[in-house]
């Protein structure tokens, strides 16, 4: 006994059609069509960093409080169709570094970026 031979969907088949998916706003009102617009801020946070080569993204992992992470999490699904809203998760904690970032430097170095460390400190956090 053989296999029936594999068919694909071809132009005379409507399976195509049938496998497009429906977009949906995940906000009443939100046109998912629509870029969000960066949300309009003022202060230290409000200029953008500067991008280079270093820009690259890069993984790193660290553990926060599960409600932390629960609260992030919701913050990105309700407000990911919104003007000025997270699109994910990696969006919102960029945002979040950045911001505190700008808030240091401003308090402990007068504004300036603070000197690139020739390597980060492993271990338990100093003051522990």
């Amino acid at each position: 006994m053989t296999k029936p031979a594999r068919q694909r969907p071809g132009a005379t088949s409507d399976v195509g059609r049938r496998l497009l998916p429906a977009v949906e706003g995940l906000m009443p009102g939100a046109d998912p069509t629509t870029p969000a617009e960066p949300a309009p801020s003022s202060g230290p946070a409000a200029e953008p960093r500067p991008t280079s080569e270093q820009d690259m993204k890069e993984s790193f992992s660290t553990r926060v409080p599960r409600s932390t992470l629960g609260a992030a999490k919701a913050a990105v699904m309700a407000t990911a169709g919104q003007p000025g809203g997270c699109r994910s998760l990696a969006d919102l904690i960029t945002q979040a570094v950045n911001s505190k970032v700008a808030e240091l430097e401003h308090q402990f170095n007068d504004g300036q970026p603070f000197p690139t460390p020739a390597a980060f400190r492993t271990g338990r956090p100093i003051g522990s």
